[in-house]
């Protein structure tokens, strides 16, 4: 199996922007409903007001588990987390035209969310900011500072640059893990961009606290999803995050709720031994945010975080297992397959 060495912000939490221009301005609706899709947005309750979301599928129903279960596991994720070095800043490179108030902004956001980690203050990460009319700037800059410049980066499916847009990427196949991010001359920082923060701090976090970059999508991806959304939860409702993670199943799996313990042992196989599906249909998000709950669940958290820094230093899944929670791979599946039947 190849090493990811480049960690992109997951697709399916990335806010449409240039559908939400296209409904309003202010991404408001009116009413809540789970069945009226517009630009494959839904309307749901956001704080006090309701929001255009990013919506998956059509017809979805509710979550199984009850709330007070999930609450426990996400609980128990953000109280793994309490040990605090001195404060982490990022290292910040601007462009001549980019929005530098915005750019204030957005550092702000995610300086807290990386500092709810026990990062590394000795080590550094570079963030460069440009807006939507400076790709020449971009690809010059780029060739200056990173080793391994990816310019097919730049308005790709992943990333369709344009004035409303905030994308981002990031390669963490350097010394200095590097990210760039397009802020778009007319886009604004959503509540929806909040996750987003807290899912690439995570990365961040996997970046200078684990052992250089992994080799389980996953594990990276997933483990992102899910302590993004705890950390989230202390300001916003978690479960429409969580449960647009669940509807994205569809996509992969449209039978999926009919699934047996021994489908979702083979559908975990599948991620594990194909990078590209894992990645290409966002089935390492969302299927191992749920993998990752189902740890949370079972064992203390800071055993869980433990193991994963183990992991990540012995690139031995089934060893690291057996030191941590005395049960091989087989039997780890076997116990995230029923938490996920019971999930979804």
């Amino acid at each position: 199996m190849r090493k990811i060495v480049i960690f992109i912000i997951a697709t399916t939490l990335l806010a449409p922007t240039q559908a939400l221009a296209a409904i309003d301005k202010k991404n408001t609706c009116s009413k809540l409903n789970l069945n009226k899709v517009k630009n494959n947005l839904i309307c749901l309750k956001n704080g006090k007001t309701y929001k255009w979301t990013a919506k998956e599928i059509i017809n979805a129903t509710p979550i199984l588990l009850q709330p007070t279960k999930i609450t426990k596991i996400y609980q128990n994720m953000l109280g793994s987390f309490k040990d605090k070095t001195d404060y982490f800043k990022l290292t910040v490179i601007t462009s001549p035209k980019v929005d530098k108030q915005r750019v204030d902004e957005i550092v702000s956001k995610y300086e807290k969310s990386v500092n709810f980690f026990p990062m590394p203050v000795n080590k550094k990460i570079t963030w460069v900011f440009l807006n939507e009319d400076e790709k020449d700037w971009w690809i010059q800059k780029s060739s200056e500072i990173d080793p391994s410049i990816n310019l097919g980066w730049w308005d790709s499916g992943h990333c369709q640059i344009s004035k409303t847009s905030v994308c981002s990427y990031g390669n963490a196949n350097t010394n200095v893990p590097i990210f760039y991010m397009v802020i778009g001359s007319s886009s604004q920082w959503e509540a929806s961009a909040q996750i987003i923060s807290d899912h690439e701090s995570a990365h961040m976090y996997q970046n200078l606290y684990w052992a250089n970059s992994h080799t389980n999508c996953w594990v990276v991806e997933g483990y992102a999803n899910a302590v993004g959304i705890a950390m989230s939860s202390r300001n916003m409702d978690m479960y429409q995050h969580r449960q647009a993670q669940i509807w994205a199943i569809q996509k992969i799996s449209p039978n999926y709720k009919t699934f047996s313990i021994d489908d979702w042992i083979s559908a975990y196989n599948k991620i594990n031994s194909d990078n590209d599906f894992c990645f290409s249909n966002g089935a390492g998000y969302s299927m191992g945010m749920l993998a990752i709950e189902s740890m949370y669940e079972l064992y203390d958290g800071k055993i869980v975080n433990e193991f994963f820094i183990d992991y990540s230093k012995s690139r031995n899944f089934n060893e690291s297992l057996i030191k941590y929670f005395k049960i091989n791979e087989f039997e780890f599946y076997k116990n995230v397959a029923k938490y996920v039947k019971d999930a979804v």
